[in-house]
């Protein structure tokens, strides 16, 4: 096995910073003596995917727009880690606002990284079983979910077979839960 070494940062300027992301510019050396003056760096909040599924086994999934993609994308519930919660607290806290639906049995799938030669931000996997609807969603201003629905697991396969699941988060949170496809 080669040995491992990581890159040193040798500098670092802030090309953008707003609410959602920074952009950084670093300079940094390679293992081999290269430097490198200009590596972008995107810096984004970690977030978390919720694989949720009913007493019967159906999963909740949602259609929602999501913009960067410019689509209405099928997905699992999901938003970022706020200061000072962790992951389980954000599964809970995002189910309920974007679904409505709640449940007492939380458990961490795994962590997934989604473009980690440029992208910092961790994405947490949750599983959430016996899901039952507990409310109204409290969603946020920026959050267009158009469908909020139960699917059987022939019927995720089925979906994902034909190309209709496209977000990377909710189908690598849905290999960590052990979904065979």
């Amino acid at each position: 096995m080669m040995e491992e070494m990581k890159w040193r940062v040798l500098g670092r300027r802030a090309i953008l910073e707003s609410e959602f992301l920074n952009v950084y510019s670093e300079t940094v050396e390679l293992p081999n003596g290269t430097v490198i003056g200009d590596y972008t760096i995107v810096e984004k909040r970690d977030a978390v995917v919720v694989v949720a599924t009913t007493g019967s086994g159906e999963f909740l999934a949602l259609r929602e727009y999501k913009h960067g993609a410019k689509d209405f994308q099928l997905t699992f519930p999901a938003g970022c880690i706020e200061k000072g919660e962790d992951p389980i607290s954000t599964a809970k806290r995002e189910l309920m606002e974007e679904t409505g639906y709640a449940s007492d049995s939380f458990s961490m799938l795994g962590m997934m990284t989604g473009y980690s030669s440029k992208d910092t931000h961790r994405i947490y996997a949750v599983m959430a079983k016996n899901v039952a609807r507990a409310g109204e969603p409290r969603r946020e201003s920026t959050e267009s979910i158009s469908e909020v629905r139960l699917v059987t697991a022939d019927g995720l396969r089925e979906e994902i077979r034909k190309g209709l699941w496209r977000d990377s988060a909710s189908l690598g949170a849905l290999m960590l839960s052990g979904f065979k496809g």
